[in-house]
């Protein structure tokens, strides 16, 4: 269960130019060499357990695709397709998640990445849905950008989502793969809604392992 966010938690995070996870890498020479498989997060809406507490649904799913490079279409018709999966019974889900939360999550390959909110009458900032930033021994950014979001139109109101790509570099102005090393990051969904979004974390594990 996540932790609850206090107000320590909600000081105001100074997020420069290279951090931003919205700044744009990708070239078209990535085309050739691109992310072709994606890591994708579910959120649910928030619902009270039987202690009447406020809880709610975090589920996460690996896409492993093929030797081929995926577009932003591909990857937004993956999403509205995982969306949609996420909401059946567990045991009817194909493919079923692989965890249960967004903490400790762990990234393996250049990828896309993409959160979802599936909440009717809830939706995050255009333009500041996710941010990452450094703070007790967590990296600040050199890895994760390009981000862009939109929406997935299921009927009704369309959710939210936001997707980007992690490069798995080696680190600041350092291209490189990551090579044998594991790096952690923290992040949050729409700071300027928090606590609503608890924050949280993920690791990138190296060295990458090749294509699934």
């Amino acid at each position: 269960m996540p932790k609850k966010s206090g107000k320590s938690n909600l000081r105001k995070i100074e997020i420069s130019s290279e951090e931003d996870v919205y700044v744009p890498f990708k070239s078209p020479d990535d085309d050739l060499n691109g992310p072709n498989c994606l890591y994708f997060y579910y959120i649910g809406p928030e619902f009270k357990d039987d202690d009447g507490k406020i809880q709610r649904l975090r589920l996460h799913y690996y896409e492993p695709g093929d030797e081929r490079f995926m577009d932003v279409s591909q990857v937004e018709d993956l999403a509205r397709r995982l969306t949609l999966n996420a909401r059946l019974q567990i045991e009817k889900q194909v493919p079923p998640p692989d965890g249960a939360n967004l903490e400790n999550i762990v990234w393996r390959r250049k990828s896309y990445v993409v959160f979802v909110l599936d909440s009717e009458g809830e939706g995050w900032t255009d333009g500041k849905r996710i941010s990452f930033y450094q703070r007790d021994g967590y990296l600040r950014n050199h890895t994760f950008y390009d981000a862009w979001d939109f929406s997935i139109d299921l009927g009704g109101t369309p959710r939210h989502a936001v997707g980007f790509i992690n490069y798995m570099w080696r680190g600041p102005g350092d291209q490189r793969p990551l090579g044998r090393a594991a790096q952690r990051f923290r992040f949050r969904l729409d700071p300027a809604k928090q606590p609503r979004y608890p924050d949280s974390g993920g690791t990138n594990m190296g060295p990458p392992i090749g294509p699934p």
